[in-house]
């Protein structure tokens, strides 16, 4: 069985991560932006101790680090160039990927692919939230007025986006991309997965917006329970001899 290889002070990197990752968290949450000095000052205070930590991993261990290394940034890579992450997502998965030696476990044993799951399945709750918002919404107005939208589409909807003043849309930019178009002078909602979508300003006294996912706390759970549990999958496949 693959062995955790802990150094003296293998544990200063991973605690350091933890507290970079949650103030990244909360400003993600709030503003969907994080600066990009949480994660030079993550990388610059723990680089001596995961340096010392790397140089002393085994043969298997060092590839399987390796290996999480490259999934973090060619992944990561891929999906900021698709605009499906933002560069904060990006530099979460890789900082984290490189403070983090291999566990136990199938998943885990590649630290950044284990976070990544552990996010994605975080993130299932982000949907439910929305429900949550939208039904409430409907009890106060009739939140499908002005819009055409069959029953797939207001289901979908109460899953995936929301509607908001549109004061609080142009104030809030960064966390909201616009999920509406007008099309032969009707209404009409618009469902995509990128960041970012070109368009003509909506307008009315309230817009329908798709928020984006705060992946950043995402990954700051799904780390917390890779370092907790390891990959949640892996609790659900055998153990390996």
């Amino acid at each position: 069985m693959l062995q955790v290889e802990w150094g003296a002070l293998g544990w200063l990197p991973r605690a350091l991560a933890v507290l970079a990752l949650a103030y990244a968290a909360y400003s993600d949450v709030r503003s969907r932006e994080v600066d990009d000095v949480v994660w030079v000052a993550l990388l610059s205070a723990s680089a001596p101790f995961a340096i010392l930590e790397v140089a002393a991993l085994r043969e298997l261990s060092l590839r399987l680090y390796l290996t999480s290394v490259y999934l973090a940034f060619s992944l990561g890579l891929a999906l900021t160039a698709l605009g499906l992450w933002g560069d904060a997502d990006f530099l979460a998965l890789t900082s984290v990927s490189l403070l983090t030696p291999p566990g136990r476990g199938l998943i885990a044993a590649l630290p950044s692919l284990s976070v990544l799951v552990n996010a994605l399945l975080a993130a299932l709750a982000y949907p439910l939230l929305l429900l949550a918002r939208n039904l409430r919404l409907m009890h106060k107005t009739n939140l499908f007025e002005g819009v055409e939208a069959g029953r797939l589409e207001r289901l979908a909807a109460l899953f995936l986006l929301t509607r908001v003043p549109r004061e609080e849309y142009l104030r809030r930019r960064a966390v909201y991309t616009p999920a509406e178009e007008v099309v032969g002078g009707r209404r009409r909602l618009v469902f995509g997965l990128r960041i970012r979508r070109e368009g003509a300003e909506p307008q009315g006294e309230y817009v329908w917006v798709s928020p984006y996912v705060p992946f950043v706390a995402a990954i700051a759970v799904g780390y917390a329970l890779h370092l907790i549990v390891g990959c949640l999958l892996d609790l659900l496949l055998p153990a390996p001899p």
